[in-house]
């Protein structure tokens, strides 16, 4: 199975509640700010960990239309077939749960808006790591209250999601003929199809941020219709601890002597994605060497080894805030370089700039000196 057609699927049957682990985040919670990319507020429950942040550009609406065909076009040739389903066949099940024509069937679901900032956001979380934890120990049910609905994961793009859940081959066979072979029960192999096809799912939402495309599929109905996410905007996720300690010091002007430019830290995702870490008041232990101001921008002064201090933050209770973990990186300040002197520990500009930019932003940075570095227009 290669990474692009790389799928997830999870179901529950029951709702599972937030639980200790996971809190609504209030109303009043503000987010540290992202630079010139705005922050996704999202109508979602957060789980306690420490803060990072996912830069893209949501793919959800532009798509809608032909999700839902792809859906219930897939759903009709499942008819046509009367595959085998939980020890009948899809007709029988259809008919038990109230269709008994192919167009009833096939029209009996249709997008949910209130799932919608569920998708985003556990699309958004699966760029740290693709499995069905938001964290280690926490599920993907308690996203948004009351969730009852099979979680599928890929890293398909929007439009090829369905059909890496169905009728794509995966490993020799794809999820229809593993249906088919395990005579309609649902089983790891088929999970993704098995949801979608399920006569008693009739709601669904789906969204890609990233690397990731996730998508839920629901037996009710969801409360409310959260505002539309769309353009570039830098999701909040919650991750352990140890993923911010383990982040890696991105500069936007290398470190030899007269380098000048702004500090950050990044941590390495899923399928190569990088996230962002906000960070405050960063500090050097030997301003001598390496100055380091309190909007995060620095100057090198001299050849040395230098300590640098951030100060990051925590989601507690769904409040974001700052925390009393520090993560330090050493820097060695070398002599002045000539072939350049962005430095990015192996990340491209892009991605530099895009972190950089929400760096900038949460140690309070004046806006000419991101635009003096190209981050504000």
């Amino acid at each position: 199975m290669s990474f692009r057609t790389s799928v997830l699927a999870l179901s529950t049957a029951v709702a599972v509640s937030t639980g200790a682990f996971v809190a609504p985040v209030a109303t009043a919670a503000e987010f540290p700010p992202a630079g010139s990319v705005p922050v996704a507020e999202l109508n979602v429950n957060y789980p306690d960990g420490a803060l990072a942040y996912v830069f893209a550009e949501p793919v959800m609406q532009s798509d809608i239309d032909l999700v839902t065909r792809q859906v219930r076009q897939l759903r009709g040739k499942a008819w046509d077939a009367n595959l085998p389903f939980d020890g009948a066949t899809l007709q029988q099940a259809a008919a038990a749960a109230g269709y008994h024509t192919r167009e009833e069937y096939m029209n009996a679901i249709s997008w949910d808006r209130g799932l919608e900032h569920a998708v985003l956001q556990r699309a958004a979380e699966e760029n740290l790591d693709f499995n069905h934890e938001r964290l280690p120990g926490v599920g993907a049910f308690g996203v948004i209250d009351n969730l009852l609905a099979g979680e599928n994961l890929t890293t398909a793009d929007m439009p090829g999601a369905i059909a890496s859940w169905s009728t794509d081959s995966n490993q020799g066979s794809s999820e229809w003929e593993q249906l088919v072979r395990a005579n309609g029960q649902r089983n790891p192999q088929n999970g993704h199809f098995y949801s979608i096809i399920d006569p008693v799912h009739v709601t669904f939402a789906q969204a890609q941020v990233g690397k990731v495309t996730a998508g839920f599929f629901s037996n009710r109905d969801m409360p409310g219709e959260p505002a539309r996410i769309t353009g570039r905007h830098a999701f909040p996720i919650a991750v352990p601890e140890s993923a911010v300690n383990d982040a890696e010091l991105m500069t936007t002007g290398g470190t030899s002597v007269g380098s000048q430019g702004s500090l950050g830290l990044s941590i390495d995702g899923f399928w190569g994605a990088k996230l962002g870490v906000p960070v405050a008041s960063p500090s050097s232990s030997d301003p001598e060497v390496l100055k380091v101001n309190e909007d995060g921008t620095y100057e090198a002064k001299s050849e040395g080894t230098v300590t640098v201090t951030f100060n990051t933050y925590v989601v507690r209770n769904g409040q974001p805030q700052l925390s009393d973990n520090q993560v330090t990186k050493i820097v060695q300040v070398t002599k002045k370089s000539l072939a350049g002197n962005l430095s990015s520990g192996g990340a491209d500009a892009g991605t530099i700039v895009v972190i950089i930019a929400g760096v900038l932003a949460l140690i309070g940075v004046a806006a000419q000196v991101a635009r003096q570095l190209g981050i504000l227009r």
